[in-house]
């Protein structure tokens, strides 16, 4: 009886793993895996037991692919999104800097942004998906020019740093995890005045290191004033050693109005993103590469930028903003593909990602400088659809009569019809080392 127990709590496991996509196409055209492997014309039934899929598809002649329905892909290439805006929150004093934070501790993300000329940092909290809430955090800073989250202490809570342009100073504000914001200290580096900056524990030894772009600059008048008259400009890496920090990498002569990292989770190799405004150009600076410059972009403005994973598909994309020439963009592959989101009567100049309306896709905002509003674009959506190993899901590809769209050119993907890739809220993974222990368990309590 023990015996027959243990095989029937094995073959469970065992069938359990198993996965699959059961997909309806509507319209005309062809689903296929980017391996190469499944091509569907028809409905059909594809298997993820031992795989990932990244689903693509082909419209035909006449045909446009309109979106994926059902189930939620796990992830995809090239997040769509909503055409028009849903506002999150005015700023008096020009809404300069953006920055998407959990300030209450709860399941929505919130949002923290500056009021540049009234010297304000105002928390957006975020209602349920259903709007912000805006609240004074901060004020009486001179010249607030760019903030940063990171749990500063390791408590599980995001800490708040803001530069002080005129003071010298970033300043360090620790979340107690209730919504409440108490400052710490002011962190100074002797010769260099911050602006732009981000946190990044760059030699992994657990202290918070800054890359900093400082530069000296007249900020009595306007943006055109600022930058025409930035001088003694320095972006480089400061090692934090019992909160003293000292310059370890000097990374270039180019004044950035914002900067963001990511450190990479299998190499753990960092990459740096600058908005080089009097460069005119959106620079990736990349350790591998010894941090040699790599321009993305270019504009007369480039103003905000952030990295993340927009669609999802473990490859890190650049969001950046254009306060002239207005425009925010997505920039894949490293500058290599780039969607434009939304142009703009003004300028544009914050940048940051989020699932904002808590539908599970993510959603990018910005801020319009002079007409004092921040907003965001909801994603709703992806070009192609990522279904990770052992899910089952059921989706439906919708093809619509009309003129045939070309899809962007594929992005490298993230283990297509690989074993090792990491399971889904879908996946059976855990479900499958639980039975597999308690089959264990079971052999040896009854010694069968």
């Amino acid at each position: 009886m023990q015996k027959l127990l243990y095989l029937a709590l094995v073959s469970c496991s065992l069938a359990s793993q198993a996965g699959e996509i059961k997909l309806i196409i509507e319209g005309s055209g062809v689903v296929s895996s980017a391996s190469g492997e499944v091509s569907c014309s028809e409905s059909c039934t594809i298997d993820t037991t031992n795989v990932s899929r990244m689903l693509q598809v082909t419209p035909s002649e006449g045909w446009s692919f309109e979106a994926w329905q059902g189930q939620q892909c796990d992830g995809g290439n090239y997040l769509k999104l909503e055409d028009n805006l849903s506002d999150i929150s005015s700023a008096s004093g020009g809404a300069k800097t953006l920055q998407a934070i959990n300030i209450n501790n709860d399941e929505y993300t919130d949002l923290v942004g500056i009021s540049l000329f009234t010297g304000v940092v105002h928390q957006l909290i975020n209602q349920s998906g259903e709007g912000f809430a805006r609240q004074k955090l901060l004020s009486g800073l001179s010249y607030p020019a760019a903030l940063d989250a990171y749990d500063w202490n390791n408590d599980g809570f995001e800490d708040l740093l803001v530069s002080d342009f005129t003071t010298r100073r970033i300043k360090l504000y620790i979340n107690d995890g209730l919504g409440q914001f108490n400052f710490t200290k002011d962190i100074v580096i002797e010769g260099i005045r911050p602006y732009a900056f981000t946190v990044n524990d760059y030699d992994q030894d657990g202290q918070p290191d800054l890359f900093i772009s400082s530069f000296t600059a007249d900020t009595s008048g306007d943006l055109y004033a600022l930058v025409d008259s930035i001088s003694e400009a320095k972006t480089a890496l400061y090692i934090n050693e019992s909160d003293v920090f000292t310059e370890a990498l000097h990374i270039s002569d180019h004044a950035a109005i914002t900067l963001d990292s990511h450190t990479d989770p299998v190499s753990g190799q960092v990459q740096l993103v600058a908005a080089e405004i009097v460069a005119e150009a959106v620079s990736v600076y990349s350790q591998g590469s010894g941090f040699s410059r790599l321009v993305i972009d270019s504009s007369d403005a480039p103003y905000g930028v952030a990295f993340a994973d927009v669609d999802k598909n473990g490859s890190v994309e650049v969001l950046s903003a254009h306060y002239l020439q207005p425009r925010l963009s997505v920039l894949y592959n490293n500058g290599k593909q780039k969607g434009d989101v939304a142009a703009a009567a003004d300028g544009l100049t914050a940048t940051a990602v989020a699932d904002l309306n808590n539908d599970g896709y993510l959603d990018v905002a910005t801020g319009e400088f002079n007409t004092k509003k921040f907003y965001y674009f909801a994603g709703y959506n992806y070009q192609d659809c990522l279904v990770n190993q052992g899910t089952n899901i059921e989706l439906k590809a919708v093809f619509t009569e009309g003129q045939s769209a070309t899809p962007p050119p594929a992005q490298p993907q993230p283990g297509d019809n690989s074993p090792s890739d990491k399971g889904s809220t879908g996946g059976t993974t855990n479900l499958l080392l639980l039975l597999l222990a308690a089959g264990i368990y079971l052999r040896r309590y009854f010694r069968v």
